[in-house]
């Protein structure tokens, strides 16, 4: 036993020892996996923050890209730059000031520990470029997806083309280092600018009675109001790339418009609501709960229920929670700047901007989408656009054009007499008749100022051509002369059903009697512009049977001969009037025929972009505004001078006159090759009676109607249809005997001219906007009667306030006051004249009318990061070398 017991404590000191090992062994197994797991942390918590830093970089790196990438693309108007390759991909160059921002070390926090502050490094900053990928087919943005809801084209046809970009950036720290990969494409989807039942490139007053069906949209602001007696619904929903307002600064208590019906914007292009305008800028709202705007279409009982609500007071951008509200309570179908609505803008074009009144050194405004209807500019030339812009125009899409020259056998009319001899002071002697004409005192005609001759529309000439080389990239283009069939263009008979036979010239306006007996005996009188109109007439029956070869008379026949319908008819015509008054000698007559009798004629000069606004009320700019600097060239600025006596005498003066073209029995197009029919002008246009269609507002119009798809449908005969023109106005069947009373546009006179029937017009028209709609489509005649009872006026397609007319109205013509607000003078403006747009189907089907200009709009997509362990990833890295 005592031995035993002697042994005990040793064996316990043994056991101790090895459970000391034993421990320490545990402990230092343990402290390693906690150092092992502690530096595996480590290093995983610096991936995660490289990989953070190189995300931040990488995502920095293809925004800069993509936006500087746009904004080459909207200059050239198409993917057609240097940066984007045509095949495999290139390496977009970053600037070295956007290198060394995104390359360099970053500083890592402290933090609540001891040491020095780290440091991540990032280099290599990527962006590669790959080419464009088109879609081979048009595609429906589907208003009914609800993913669509916040689309802008939702309800509209595009062609949809993708550039993908794919950009890398390496962030490194303490030999660890991450590389992000991140794919993102700039979607450029082209879009007819005819998609819209009502669209406007400026400022947009809806304030009357007014049932729409289609979408309605504006690049400007948008002011919605109803007055009191008036209900409109919208069927197709409102956008705005700027803000949306509910009311109206121009009537019922609403301020701020000036006289031209604009309100004054500041350099955002919003309202301007400071104090410094005068008078201020108010919206006022009226007409509550009688404004409907579309929100959705429900099924019930497998019936749709198509759902809208009112907009009143209150309920507009001004509202704290405006952008959730409106998408909430209207679906997508009210949308504004808030909702980052795109501007549509033809491809090339300078986008359409107002002046900023607060700013009278810099002029802001442009009216760069006027390029579409301008003549072809020669090179060289200060004002020439760009290729796509050049592409872009009616000009030089047309098949046939129409060109005014001068007249070289022309004979200006003495007023005070002329001479055989030459009186001096500059005179010119006409080798015609070898005489020297005077106009008035010691002032003789000379080619730059033989406009003023009382018969001046026989100095101008109408001319056919066609084109033998078009107009593209670096190949300017070649025209050939065209044997002009008789009948066709120039002079109305006094019935305004024909054009008489031989004359391809302009009508001048001729008058009798005085004051409120004033008679206007040809041409016409504008009232609303305050200006004589020479008139230059285009039978649209005559030109559809000369195309169709129903025609056989000889001019018709030796047309033909001359252009084949057949092959070189491609549904587009152009009628061009001069930008300058000073022919081109240079040239060599064209003693081609123009209505069966040879005409010796040259061209006149090109012009210079226009350098004063619009609108104004003296020949000066007379608001101190500077210079224009869009380079728009209308047509000749001594057609458009403003007159400096404002008697009435002094109005019925031909060196007041405007050239317009005038447009008559319209009733059925030519479409020889069912192309549909597109007519294009640099000059006002005025249209007498319906137009492509049967003339009856109750058939193919849907129009007693509110649903959303209630579009207006093709009846018999009609094509699909549009007109370019500076400014747009209606005219009824009963015009011919109306004329006579076109010169009173004062004291509610327009009531001596009653429209006596409605006006369907089945066309798409682009013309100078007015930013109030009851004034856009201009109208010359009193239509109470018939809105008394219904819609007077109804447009079948898209109606698009484009551009500002050049053409300036006369403020103090008829004793009115320039500082007025045109409503005040509604009855020159043609009184109860306010039209219903209905959007065709053909539109909704895609069908649209020839020659239609393309808008290109630009959003982000396919944001994805990527990564070289997925095959798929690996497959887009490895096609652009990473």
């Amino acid at each position: 036993m005592f031995a035993v017991n002697r042994a005990f404590p040793a064996n316990r000191r043994g056991s101790a020892l090895l459970t000391v090992i034993i421990c320490s062994t545990i402990a230092a197994i343990t402290a390693a996996s906690v150092l092992a797991l502690m530096s595996t942390q480590r290093r995983l918590s610096l991936r995660k923050e490289l990989e953070m830093h190189a995300v931040n970089a990488a995502e920095s790196t293809i925004d800069y890209a993509y936006s500087s990438l746009i904004n080459k693309v909207n200059t050239v108007g198409s993917f057609n730059i240097g940066e984007i390759p045509n095949v495999s991909y290139s390496n977009y160059a970053l600037p070295a000031n956007v290198r060394n921002f995104l390359s360099g070390g970053i500083a890592m926090p402290a933090g609540s520990y001891d040491g020095d502050t780290g440091y991540v490094s990032l280099s290599a900053p990527t962006v590669r470029v790959k080419p464009v990928v088109s879609l081979a087919a048009r595609r429906w943005i589907d208003p009914a997806d609800p993913a669509n809801d916040d689309d802008p084209n939702r309800g509209q046809w595009v062609w949809e083309s993708q550039v993908p970009m794919i950009a890398s950036v390496t962030a490194s720290q303490s030999g660890e280092s991450y590389t992000a990969y991140l794919q993102k494409s700039i979607v450029g989807r082209q879009v007819p600018m005819f998609q819209h039942a009502i669209f406007f490139q400026g400022q947009l007053q809806l304030h009357r009675s007014y049932r729409v069906v289609g979408p309605v949209h504006t690049n400007g602001t948008l002011l919605l109001n109803a007055q009191n007696g008036d209900t409109s619904v919208y069927a197709g929903g409102l956008t705005s790339s700027g803000h949306f307002y509910r009311g109206s600064t121009n009537d019922v208590g609403g301020t701020g418009a000036d006289p031209y019906g604009y309100t004054p914007v500041d350099a955002y292009g919003d309202l301007d609501f400071s104090a410094a305008r005068s008078p201020r800028v108010n919206p006022v709202a009226t007409g509550n709960n009688r404004i409907s705007i579309f929100v959705e279409t429900q099924m019930s009982g497998g019936s749709p229920n198509h759902v809208l609500s009112y907009n009143n007071s209150g309920q507009d951008s001004r509202r704290s929670d405006w952008r959730n509200w409106a998408l909430q309570t209207y679906k997508g179908h009210l949308q504004d700047k808030a909702h980052q609505v795109p501007t549509f803008t033809p491809q090339g074009s300078v986008a359409y901007r107002p002046d900023v009144p607060a700013t009278n050194a810099v002029n802001e405004f442009s009216n760069g989408t006027y390029s579409l209807i301008e003549p072809l500019l020669p090179p060289l030339h200060a004002s020439r656009k760009n290729d796509i812009s050049r592409g872009n125009k009616l000009a030089a899409r047309a098949g046939l054009i129409l060109r005014i020259e001068r007249n070289n056998d022309w004979v200006p009319s003495p007023v005070s007499g002329s001479r055989s001899s030459n009186p001096g002071g500059g005179a010119y002697q006409y080798p015609a008749t070898g005489r020297y004409y005077r106009y008035s005192g010691s002032n003789y005609y000379n080619p730059s100022n033989e406009w003023r001759a009382a018969n001046r529309g026989e100095r101008f000439v109408v001319k056919a051509y066609k084109y033998t080389t078009r107009a593209s990239a670096g190949v300017e283009p070649v025209l050939a002369p065209v044997r002009l069939p008789d009948n066709l263009i120039g002079e109305a008979n006094a019935s305004i059903n024909a054009v008489l036979s031989g004359r391809p010239h302009f009508e001048e306006v001729t008058y009798s009697g005085s004051g409120t007996g004033t008679n206007v005996l040809s041409a016409m009188h504008d009232p609303r512009l305050a200006r004589p109109v020479d008139m230059l007439t285009l039978d649209i029956s005559r030109l559809k049977a000369v195309l169709e070869g129903t025609a056989m008379d000889s001019t018709a026949v030796d047309f033909r001969s001359d252009f084949d319908p057949a092959t070189e008819w491609n549904g587009i015509l152009y009628i061009e009037m001069p930008t300058s008054l000073t022919p081109d000698t240079a040239v060599a007559a064209n003693t081609t025929e123009a209505s069966g009798v040879v005409i010796p004629s040259q061209p006149f000069n090109v012009g210079s972009a226009e350098l004063r606004h619009p609108d104004r009320w003296s020949e000066a700019d007379n608001l101190g505004r500077a210079n224009r600097t869009d380079s728009i060239v209308p047509f000749a600025p001594e057609l458009r001078r403003y007159p400096t006596s404002f008697t009435d005498s002094a109005m019925q003066s031909p060196e007041w006159a405007i050239p317009g073209l005038q447009l008559i029995n319209g009733g059925s197009l030519p479409d020889p090759n069912n192309t549909g029919f597109t007519l294009a002008t640099n000059m006002p246009l005025y249209m007498l009676g319906s137009y492509n269609c049967d003339g009856n507002i109750y058939s193919g119009t849907n129009i007693a109607s509110t649903n959303p798809d209630a579009y207006a449908t093709r009846e018999f005969g009609e094509v699909p249809a549009a007109i370019f023109c500076d400014t747009f106005t209606v005219m009824s069947a009963s015009w011919p005997s109306n004329r006579a009373k076109s010169f009173l546009g004062h004291d509610n006179r327009s009531s001596s001219r009653p429209a006596g029937a409605r006006v369907e017009i089945a066309a798409c028209i682009a013309t100078g906007e007015y930013p109030i709609f009851e004034f856009f489509f201009h109208a010359v005649e009193h239509y109470q009667s018939l809105y008394n009872s219904g819609p007077p006026i109804v447009f079948k397609g898209s109606v698009v306030g484009m551009f500002k007319s050049e053409v300036q109205e006369v403020k103090q013509a008829y004793g009115r006051n320039r500082n007025n607000l045109t409503e005040d003078y509604w009855h020159a403006h043609g009184a109860y004249a306010i039209p219903s747009v209905r959007f065709h189907q053909d539109l909704v089907d895609g069908t649209f009318p020839p020659g239609i200009p393309m808008a290109m709009i630009f959003r982000p997509s396919d944001h994805r990061f990527l990564r070289q362990g997925n095959a798929g990833d690996n497959a887009v890295l490895n096609s652009v070398g990473l």
